[in-house]
């Protein structure tokens, strides 16, 4: 499909094995538009096929990196340096979380929000011109 092809195989008695995601997400200025737009849906459909006794995290960078808080489910602000630099008082930074309907849920609205807000200025600024 439009150039692309792939295809997943598996033997049909293999037992699914439980995976531990780190999603490392570029959310710069290139990927506003159609881009991030792409990512959601990626993301949601990604977030979407983990089962129950599978664990994820979400990263995002730009011009810098950040983790994400799933109580919050906002990027956590301390910057990621700091895991590696002094190691980190938060488990967010470190720690996948069960793939639990509710931790499930709290990732697509964290993704839902990526760039929102600088859509929404770069959009004040387009119709202010």
């Amino acid at each position: 499909m439009n150039g692309y092809f792939v295809h997943f195989f598996a033997p049909h008695e293999l037992y699914p094995l439980r995976k531990h995601m780190i999603f490392v997400l570029d959310v710069s200025g290139s990927m506003s538009g159609r881009k991030i737009e792409q990512l959601r849906n990626a993301m949601k459909f990604v977030l979407d096929d983990l089962k129950p006794d599978d664990y994820f995290n979400i990263i995002t960078f730009s011009s810098g990196v950040q983790g994400w808080n799933p109580e919050t489910s906002a990027p956590l602000d301390n910057g990621w340096r700091n895991v590696w630099a002094r190691g980190s008082t938060s488990s967010y930074y470190r720690t996948p979380i069960m793939a639990t309907e509710d931790n499930l849920r709290k990732g697509h609205r964290f993704i839902d929000s990526l760039n929102r807000s600088e859509e929404r200025r770069v959009g004040k600024e387009c119709r202010s011109r």
